[in-house]
Parts: C-alpha cells; sequence; structure tokens
C-alpha cells in the first residue's frame, strides 16, 4: 500500500510538471508589444502554441490533422450625419488569415494571407487587396540535458509584426528576415538577421534572453 501510494504521488508530481513544462514554452521569435493598446495580431508561425494560449479559446474548428488555420475578421462603416454626403468608405471588410501544414515533424509552413476592402462603393472586385506571407518554421531537439531537450529553431521570411519607436510615435511594421534560436528549459539564445524597419536599430541582432 506505501509502494502504491509513493508511486502514485510520483506520477501525480512528473505529470503536474509536464504540464508546467508545456505551459511554460513561449512562441519563438514573438516580436509583439505586450504593452501596446493597438489590435495584437498572431504571428506566422507555431499557430498550435497561440491557438492553445488561454485568451485564444474563443476560437472553434480550427485543427484538421496536419492542417492548423485561423482567422480575424474586421466588418467597419462610416456613415454619414444629416445631410453631408456619403463618403467612400461607408463599408469595408478586412479578412486576416493564417494557415499551417506540418510538411513532416520538424518543419512547419505558413501562410498569412491578409484580404481588405476599404471601399464598398467601389465593388469588391475594384478595390479589395491582397498581402501575402510566407513562413518556415525548422525545429528539432538536438539532445537531452538533465531530462530537458536543447531545442534548435530556424524560422522566415515572414517574422510578423513589430512596434517600433517611443513615447506616442508609434509605427506598425512588418518584419521579414530568417531568425536562429536554441531553447533550453526557460533560457533561449536567438539570433535574427532582416531587413531594417524604420528605425536607427542595425539589420542584425543577437539576444540572449533568460527567464525572469
Amino acid at each position: 500500500m506505501l509502494c502504491c501510494r509513493v508511486l502514485t504521488r510520483v506520477g501525480l508530481l512528473m505529470w503536474l510538471g509536464a504540464i508546467t513544462s508545456a505551459k511554460a514554452q513561449p512562441v519563438v521569435a514573438d516580436g509583439r508589444d505586450p504593452w501596446t493598446l493597438l489590435k495584437s495580431h498572431p504571428v506566422n508561425h507555431q499557430l498550435e502554441l497561440q491557438l492553445d494560449s488561454p485568451d485564444q479559446g474563443f476560437r472553434i474548428g480550427r485543427r484538421q490533422g496536419p492542417l492548423l488555420a485561423l482567422g480575424d475578421v474586421d466588418l467597419g462603416t462610416q456613415q454619414k450625419l444629416a445631410n453631408d454626403p456619403q463618403t467612400r468608405f461607408h463599408g469595408w471588410f478586412v479578412l486576416d488569415s493564417y494557415w499551417q501544414i506540418r510538411a513532416f515533424d520538424g518543419l512547419d509552413l505558413n501562410v498569412n494571407l491578409l484580404l481588405l476592402n476599404p471601399s464598398a462603393s467601389d465593388g469588391y472586385r475594384a478595390s479589395a487587396m491582397v498581402h501575402p506571407g510566407l513562413g518556415a518554421h525548422l525545429y528539432k531537439d538536438l539532445f537531452c540535458l538533465d531530462g530537458s531537450p536543447l531545442t534548435l529553431h530556424v524560422l522566415g521570411i515572414d517574422l510578423g509584426w513589430i512596434t517600433t519607436g517611443n513615447g506616442l510615435l508609434l509605427e506598425s511594421t512588418p518584419l521579414e528576415g530568417v531568425v536562429a534560436a536554441a531553447r533550453f528549459r526557460a533560457t533561449r539564445w536567438q539570433s535574427c538577421w532582416r531587413s531594417p524597419p524604420p528605425s536607427a536599430s542595425p539589420p542584425r541582432c543577437a539576444q540572449r534572453i533568460a527567464p525572469s
């Protein structure tokens, strides 16, 4: 009986440790600003981690085998007051869709399609625009140390949107480049080669991010 209780407690601790370890894994190269008041878009890689986030529980029908997808739809209108003339932007829509397919274990292919129609007056064929973003994510566990793997990540070229600037002078810009990262438990080393955004930062950056 004592042995059974010990094994049960050990198994429970291992199970809780696995859950804690899984929740502690953040998205690699997540350039989103956690303090911005603007709407935060998903990043174009590791959709499975983003979909499992507690704040994404409202999404439905998002998994089908190796294929993952999510989308955000915005509809808007701008109406006149009294006898003012109607504006061109009295109706518009935005569809921001993300697709991911697992080619094999260790390689994910991603597509972000942003569909925009700024004016219902022009007709959806006349003024509609499509902005694509293509990405690939390579990842592999190199070896294990003390029961935890050292994982290598290489991803690009679509790295998502980042926020640049200080104070009230903020700008969101798409980032393209290649990121190489190594992760061991809660610590990761990351280096990126990117096309420079409109800022004074150099086109290549390297950083070591330790647990807080």
